[in-house]
């Protein structure tokens, strides 16, 4: 595994110069191994690893984002959206940042150090069958999704499928984020089973009585010490809107900057969200010809 071998590599090796030259004559050409020592979960900095400007910037960008999001976990009346969402426009160009405006996210602090749960909701103009289709429609999902740079459905089952994926994105503050997970993913049409740490805290005010479907994940092999999480599709079949929403809980690497890696989960999280809702959106038309043919 990619993270193990550069920790031996590093222990073999020892530690990093502090600059950018050999310290002694004998190291010349060596590698330099604060570079190659980072894992896959890792922000890449491309204009060099040790600019003093951007490393302030960084630290200044945490601070002002762990300040701004970190708080107690919505409760579902919190997390579903208030607003009347227009649905969204069928047009080649996929207009990610005014459909994340309408994605609800919350992250907040677990007992466990350094792991943070993330819940994430917005209201899709789809039914909810439709939505379910489109998100175990697994071998496509890097179709829709631009985050995923790598996206390998390597076993189908009855109840779920293993996938392989990579996540890639560029961040604000110059660096460049890329995490590699291969997920177990287990669907339960008819929602978790009652007591489980992923149910919602509902009430018949809050829409109680819609059906529920959960397709959850958890980290088999990856760049994070704890990836686990679920899609739920909060809708009955009969209507023609549903409620999406996400749950994750995550911990980093230990060496990893929880504040940064959150960041930029909490944007990738809004991003993928408002791209299954704008795919499921855009089907609805053929789909609701499809279940008019058959009736």
């Amino acid at each position: 595994m990619r993270v193990g071998g550069n920790l031996e590599r590093t222990r073999a090796t020892g530690p990093p110069s502090s600059s950018s030259s050999p310290r002694f004559a004998s190291d010349a050409g060596k590698p330099n191994m604060r570079r190659a020592c980072l894992p896959s979960a890792v922000f890449e900095n491309p204009i060099g690893l040790r600019s003093r400007a951007g490393a302030k910037t960084c630290r200044v960008q945490a601070r002002l984002w762990r300040g701004a999001k970190l708080s107690r976990a919505e409760p579902w009346s919190a997390l579903k959206s208030s607003e009347n969402v227009e649905p969204a426009e069928e047009s080649e160009g996929l207009d990610v940042a005014a459909l994340s405006e309408s994605v609800n996210i919350s992250v907040s602090s677990l007992p466990s150090r350094n792991l943070r749960e993330l819940r994430a909701s917005t209201r899709i103009d789809a039914p909810a069958e439709l939505v379910w289709d489109t998100l175990t429609s697994y071998e496509t999902l890097h179709e829709f999704i631009p985050g995923l740079a790598v996206n390998e459905c390597l076993e189908r089952t009855d109840s779920g499928a293993t996938l392989l994926q990579i996540g890639e994105a560029n961040t604000a503050v110059g660096f460049r984020f890329k995490a590699k997970v291969k997920l177990r993913i287990t669907e339960f049409p008819d929602g978790l089973e009652e007591g489980h740490k992923f149910c919602l805290d509902r009430d018949q005010s809050d829409g109680g009585d819609e059906a529920v479907r959960d397709i959850t994940f958890s980290q088999l092999e990856g760049d994070f010490k704890q990836y686990e999480g679920t899609w739920k599709i909060v809708g009955n079949d009969s209507g023609s809107v549903c409620d999406l929403v996400y749950i994750l809980r995550v911990k980093p690497q230990p060496w990893l900057p929880v504040s940064l890696v959150m960041m930029q989960v909490s944007q990738e999280v809004k991003t993928n969200l408002a791209c299954v809702r704008r795919e499921a959106e855009m089907k609805k038309g053929n789909y609701e010809i499809k279940t008019n043919s058959q009736n």
